[in-house]
C-alpha cells in the first residue's frame, strides 16, 4: 500500500510517535495517581515501562535536528545559520512552554520554591519555572505536582544549546573527507555519546552524590537517546548523498515489523513479567539511581532506537504499517502533543477534584478520559492560537519540526 499525503516533509509517520507518547504518558501518569499500578503487581511491571516514550521523544529531537547538520556535512546542504537555528528553537518552545508555566499556576497557584534568589514566594517560582531551572534542581520533586513532567523542556533546550557546537566540532573534524569517512566519523561520536550517558548513570548509582536526583534530568543522562537519533540522521543524510546503508539497517528499514519486533524484545525485557532477568525490579520512583535505572535506560534507548528506526529509514510512503501511522488520526494527534503533553497533568489534578477522587485511589478509566480528552483539546486550541501562527514565521527546515516532548 503506497501513502499518498505527503503529510510531515519527508518522514510521515514520526507524528504517529509523537502522538502515540504523549498518550503513553498520560497513561503513565494516571496510572500511578489513581493508584492502578498499586492495585495489581502484573499491571504495575507494564504500566511503568510506558516512560520508555520520553527516550522516544529524545531520540526523535536527536533525529530532526541533527539532520540538516548532517545533510551539510556530507555535501548535500549549505551549512545551517546560527541565528536561524536559535530563532527556530525559540519560537518552537518558549512562547508554548511559558504559556503553559502562566495557564497552569493561575489554574493551581504558584508554588513556592527553595532555590536560593527564587525563595521568595511568589514571584520566585514563577520566574523559577519559566527560566527551566526545575530541570537542574531537587525542587522538581516539590510543590507543584500538575507540571512537574515539563522536565524534559529543560532537557531538550539544553540540547538545543549543546547541539550547534557538537556540530561544530565535527564540521570541523570531519573538513575535507568524503562523505563515506565522514559518516563513519560522526557514528564514532555517536557511539561516544551512548557511552558517557551509561558513564553518567552507572556513576551516579555507583557514587550517590548528594545532586543525584537533579542528575537524572540533565543532558548527560539522556544523551545515548540524543545520540542514537543523530545516529539516524547521518545514516539518512548519507543515503541522501549515494552512500549505501549498512545491510542490518537496509533489511530492517525495509521490514517495519523486525524492527519492531527487537524494540518490543527491548521494552519487555525490562517488564521482565516472569521475573528472567532479576535486575528490573519496579521502583517507585522511574529515576533513582541503582544497577536496575542503569540497565533500563540502556533498554529504553535501544528500544526507541528500533522502534524510531522504520519511521526514517526505508521507504517512507509504502507498505501498510507506514500507511496507518501517517494515518490522519494520529498524524492529529502528534501535531497537537505538545500542547498536550504541557497540560496533561493539570488536567489529571482537575479530574481528581471532579471525582473527589482519594489520592491513590481514584478511577482509572474515569481521570484517564477526563486527562486525555482534556489534555487533547487543550493541546488543540494552543496548536491553532499559538503554535501554528509561530510555525508559519519560522525558516524552512530540510526536515520536519520536533515536538520537544517527551517531551
Amino acid at each position: 500500500m503506497s501513502i499518498d499525503r505527503h503529510r510531515g516533509g519527508p518522514f510521515p509517520a514520526l507524528d504517529a510517535f509523537r502522538g502515540v507518547g504523549s498518550v503513553m504518558i498520560i497513561t503513565f501518569h494516571v496510572a500511578f495517581a489513581s493508584g492502578l499500578r498499586g492495585r495489581s503487581e502484573y499491571l504495575n511491571r507494564y504500566l511503568a515501562r510506558l516512560d520508555v516514550a520520553i527516550p522516544v521523544f529524545f531520540l526523535m529531537s536527536g533525529f530532526l535536528l541533527f539532520r540538516p547538520y548532517a545533510l551539510a556535512l556530507v555535501g548535500q546542504r549549505s551549512w545551517p545559520g546560527l541565528r536561524t537555528y536559535a530563532r527556530n528553537r525559540a519560537l518552537r518552545i518558549l512562547p508554548v512552554y511559558w504559556l503553559a508555566v502562566i495557564t497552569v499556576m493561575l489554574w493551581f497557584g504558584v508554588p513556592k520554591v527553595d532555590a536560593g534568589p527564587f525563595s521568595v514566594h511568589p514571584w520566585g517560582g514563577i520566574l523559577y519555572y519559566l527560566l527551566l531551572l526545575q530541570t537542574f534542581g531537587a525542587q522538581y520533586f516539590t510543590g507543584f505536582d500538575q507540571f512537574n513532567q515539563a522536565w524534559s523542556i529543560g532537557t531538550e533546550v539544553t540540547f538545543y544549546l549543546a547541539l550547534p557546537l557538537i556540530a561544530l566540532g565535527l564540521r570541523r573534524a570531519c573538513a575535507g573527507r568524503p562523505p563515506v569517512v565522514v559518516r563513519r566519523m560522526v557514528l564514532a561520536g555517536c557511539g561516544a555519546a551512548w557511552v558517557i550517558a551509561q558513564l553518567w548513570r552507572s556513576g551516579m548509582a555507583g557514587l550517590d552524590p548528594s545532586w543525584a536526583p537533579s542528575a537524572a534530568f540533565w543532558l548527560p543522562a539522556h544523551l545515548d537517546s540524543f545520540g542514537l537519533g543523530m545516529a539516524l540522521a547521518i545514516w539518512s543524510a548519507g543515503e541522501h548523498a549515494g552512500l549505501r546503508l549498512p545491510g542490518w539497517l537496509a533489511t530492517l528499514g525495509r521490514h517495519p515489523w523486525w524492527s519492531w519486533g527487537i524494540a518490543a524484545v527491548l521494552w519487555l525485557s525490562t517488564v521482565d513479567a516472569l521475573g528472567i532477568f532479576g535486575v528490573f525490579e519496579i521502583r517507585p520512583s522511574p529515576v533513582d539511581f541503582s544497577s536496575e535505572y542503569v540497565a533500563k535506560m540502556c533498554c529504553y534507548g535501544l528500544a526507541a532506537f528500533f522502534a524510531v528506526l522504520p519511521a526514517v529509514i526505508g521507504p517512507q510512503r509504502e507498505g501498510r504499517a507506514r500507511a496507518v501511522l501517517a494515518s490522519r488520526p494520529l498524524v492529529a494527534l502528534g501535531t497537537v502533543s505538545l500542547g498536550t503533553y504541557l497540560w496533561h497533568k493539570a488536567w489529571l489534578s482537575q479530574a481528581e477534584r471532579w471525582t473527589d477522587a482519594a489520592p491513590f485511589a481514584g478511577s482509572f478509566p474515569k481521570l484517564w478520559l477526563i486527562t486525555l480528552v482534556g489534555g487533547v483539546a487543550t493541546g488543540a486550541v494552543v496548536y491553532w492560537a499559538v503554535e501554528r501562527p509561530l510555525l508559519a514565521r519560522k525558516r524552512p527546515q530540510v526536515a520536519p519540526e520536533p515536538n520537544p516532548v517527551p517531551a
